[in-house]
Formats: C-alpha cells, sequence, structure tokens
C-alpha cells in the first residue's frame, strides 16, 4: 500500500467542506469483554463487544464559515450532523458526529485557532 499525502485529506460536513480546518484524527474502537473462566489455565480470554469511534477536528477559527457554523448550531443544539474525513479525494470515513466539544485558543502571536471533538453515533463506514 503506498503512503497518502496528508494534503490531500479534507473534512464534509453535511456536504460543506471545512476549508479552514487542517487537521483530524479517528479513533475507532472495539470493546474487549473479559471471559476468563477457572479454567482457562491463568490465561485472560475476550470476545469483542461493542465497536465507536471519536474523532477530533482542528484549524482556523472562523464561525461564519459554512461548514463551521453547521458545528456550532449542532453543538449547541444537541443534533448530529453527517461527517466525511477524506484521506483524499476519493477515500474516506463516513459517520454521524455527535460534537461534544469546541475549544477556541488565542495568542497575541498567531491566528485564533479551533480543536473540536465529538464521538460517532451509529456506524463508521470505510468507503
Amino acid at each position: 500500500m503506498a503512503a497518502k499525502a496528508g494534503k490531500l485529506a479534507d473534512i464534509d460536513i453535511s456536504g460543506q467542506i471545512a476549508t479552514l480546518l487542517g487537521n483530524w484524527s479517528l479513533s475507532y474502537d472495539t470493546d474487549s469483554l473479559e471471559t476468563t473462566g477457572f479454567t482457562d489455565a491463568g490465561n485472560r480470554t475476550y470476545i469483542a463487544g461493542l465497536e465507536g469511534a471519536s474523532f477530533t477536528m482542528s484549524g482556523l477559527v472562523d464561525w461564519s464559515n459554512t461548514s463551521q457554523g453547521l458545528i456550532k448550531t449542532a453543538l449547541q443544539g444537541g443534533t448530529t450532523k453527517v461527517v466525511k474525513l477524506f484521506e483524499n479525494g476519493s477515500k474516506y470515513w463516513e459517520l454521524t458526529a455527535l460534537f461534544t466539544n469546541v475549544t477556541e485558543t488565542a495568542s497575541v502571536d498567531g491566528a485564533i485557532t479551533v480543536d473540536i471533538t465529538g464521538v460517532a453515533t451509529g456506524s463508521v463506514s470505510y468507503n
């Protein structure tokens, strides 16, 4: 498999490209449920449980930007948005996002930035 350049990545929030966000990460997990019994000879055993995902996005802040406005509205209203985290122009992770936190950071010597976190509600797919 060939490496992919991050400059080809993108974020789509309900059909709107997040032009000012320049970083994303996705953590996709499966719970491990312990099933160790007395007859397992001192070794732990597990089965797969529920799957879930969390994500972060970050970049420059501009709440008048359509995509960031969608995030703010969803966070304030407790609603969800469809998010696509593109690796390149055609491959992406898709999830229904519940945004859980927005943190703005301002410094005297830099642009105001935003960090956004959330969780997937329902399934996550790779297309």
